[in-house]
């Protein structure tokens, strides 16, 4: 293997290493503990696709299953993510079944999608794999579409933490899923390309998220700690309180 690429293989493995370093000094994990999760996982499983890399077989393995369990925690970070941005709107009775309704849509087109039988792909645990997380893209960018709407419409901060969240994973969903399509349908071809466009877009992912956490998060100040009236506004309320209190 070529030093570039090498480079681009594995240059993510150092990058999530950083990012899971300043998750760990920030304390997110307090804040966004399945995200937290997700990297540390990510740099696991890193690790060990690097230390099994020249044993094919055994790439093979650690390769799918480690695919298969992030799949499965990147589910449970958009979940964490939709209720930290939009945790205000937990009382509307329309709001909650969002996220669980968008999840079971992209659920039934990947099951619909793993009824054909796969081009060029060995072994239907592997299809149902590709399957799975090409129904996590799905959900990644309509959670991604969903909150820069609500940014647009409610004037949501786009500062905060859990947008970087999405946005990284928006970007990185937007192109993979139409390079884990291609490899969906003409198999092991498309392999090459496949992972070399999925390993660049996370690596800008995950620098997406190692900015938005390594800058201070700037915070609004408390609308409680604003008087809700003028001062002239108040006396006069003052006024208008001690005359009717007067016999």
């Amino acid at each position: 293997m070529s030093s570039l690429n090498f480079i681009l293989w594995w240059g993510e493995l150092p990058l999530q290493a950083a990012l899971l370093y300043v998750l760990v000094r920030k304390r997110s994990f307090r804040t966004f503990p399945w995200f937290f999760a997700y990297t540390l996982f990510a740099v696991a499983g890193g690790v060990s696709r690097f230390l099994v890399r020249n044993h094919h077989s055994a790439y093979f393995g650690v390769y799918w299953s480690t695919q298969a369990v992030s799949s499965l925690l990147g589910i449970a970070v958009m979940y964490e993510v939709f209720r930290s941005v939009f945790r205000n709107f937990s009382r509307l009775w329309w709001f909650p079944p969002i996220f669980p309704l968008t999840a079971v849509l992209c659920l039934a087109l990947t099951i619909s999608r793993n009824l054909s039988v796969p081009t060029g792909l060995q072994g239907g645990a592997i299809a149902w794999i590709v399957g799975t997380e090409l129904g996590l893209r799905l959900l990644q960018v309509a959670m991604f579409a969903l909150l820069v709407t609500m940014v647009l419409l409610f004037g949501l901060r786009w500062r905060q933490q859990a947008f970087g969240i999405c946005a990284g994973y928006g970007l990185h969903a937007t192109v993979a899923l139409l390079t884990t399509t291609k490899f969906y349908e003409f198999g092991t071809k498309f392999k090459f390309l496949w992972g070399l466009v999925s390993i660049i877009t996370y690596s800008i992912a995950v620098l997406i998220w190692l900015w938005y956490f390594s800058v201070p998060v700037k915070t609004e100040p408390a609308r409680a700690e604003q008087p809700p009236l003028s001062a002239q506004e108040m006396g006069r309320y003052k006024e208008m309180v001690r005359r009717a209190r007067r016999p």
